[in-house]
């Protein structure tokens, strides 16, 4: 006999958010809020500005150099 539920067959249904709503998203918003396939490529980008950011405000006095990181 098997345990297989609809969850385990809908990836939408596995969310974080899949058992808080009644209805799964629809397809055009999974694919607009899809972001890993560009998370992969832009992360160094992404990282290496928090740091220029943080640098930034350690310079002018709004964080500490400890705070910077």
């Amino acid at each position: 006999m098997s345990h297989t539920s609809e969850a385990d067959t809908n990836p939408k249904e596995t969310k974080l958010w899949g058992g808080r709503f009644e209805e799964s998203v629809t397809d055009i918003v999974e694919k607009f809020t899809e972001s890993i396939s560009f998370d992969k490529q832009l992360y160094k980008h992404d990282i290496m500005g928090s740091k220029a950011h943080a640098s930034m405000l350690a310079q002018q006095g709004l964080i500490s150099i400890s705070e910077k990181g």
